[in-house]
């Protein structure tokens, strides 16, 4: 996790290019296209692509989100100074800093990976979760891009629908739905372009 830190303390202010490269916007509109309306969490928001859009779409009546790079944060802040219905927490995405299960969507964008236990995450996301809420994330199908745990701090090489399927389970979560959205063709490596091919995929689950 230390590691995972310190490339995104790193690459904070150049990060909306370094997104830009591997997928377009498909992949947030497909995981706010899932949410319930209400109060949504972006667990590990980064700069901001998931819950910016979630600020201007007048379904959530609050956004949180919560991320461990204090980098991360103070560009959220600086964007959205006047974000009457945002709230930014700094926080461990396997340990969050909420007591009451009171989300009605709890969502990530591409953070499983970069968990040494995806599965708690994952569990801490449907904890916080209303009953009758949804967890809604998105992050990769397996790959065989090694350069990917060494370059961009990432702990999975993506994962098997089963074990995914597994874990929603075991938090609690039914009606799993997991769905291919688009490929991740490109990343950054040394300020270089990396042709890659990688699906990604949004998975959503409900709390009873």
């Amino acid at each position: 996790m230390g590691s995972t830190r310190a490339y995104y303390g790193i690459h904070a202010e150049n990060w909306d290019v370094l997104r830009r490269v591997y997928y377009a916007d498909q992949v947030t509109d497909a995981i706010l296209a899932r949410a319930k309306p209400g109060k949504l969490l972006d667990v590990g928001c980064g700069p901001g692509f998931l819950l910016t859009k979630a600020l201007a779409d007048a379904r959530f009546t609050k956004v949180t989100g919560a991320d461990f790079s204090d980098s991360m944060l103070r560009l959220l802040r600086a964007r959205h100074e006047n974000g009457h219905k945002l709230d930014l927490r700094l926080a461990d995405a396997q340990k969050l800093p909420f007591r009451e299960p009171s989300f009605d969507t709890v969502a990530s964008d591409m953070v499983l990976h970069h968990l040494a236990e995806p599965w708690n995450g994952l569990a801490e996301m449907a904890r916080v979760t209303a009953p009758g809420g949804r967890v809604v994330l998105s992050d990769l199908r397996p790959h065989t891009h090694a350069f990917f745990k060494e370059e961009l701090a990432d702990a999975w090489l993506g994962f098997e629908e089963q074990e995914l399927r597994r874990w929603f389970a075991e938090a609690g979560l039914s009606d799993v739905r997991v769905e291919d959205v688009c490929t991740l063709q490109a990343t950054v490596v040394n300020g270089k372009v990396r042709t890659v091919d990688v699906r990604v995929f949004v998975a959503s689950g409900e709390k009873a």
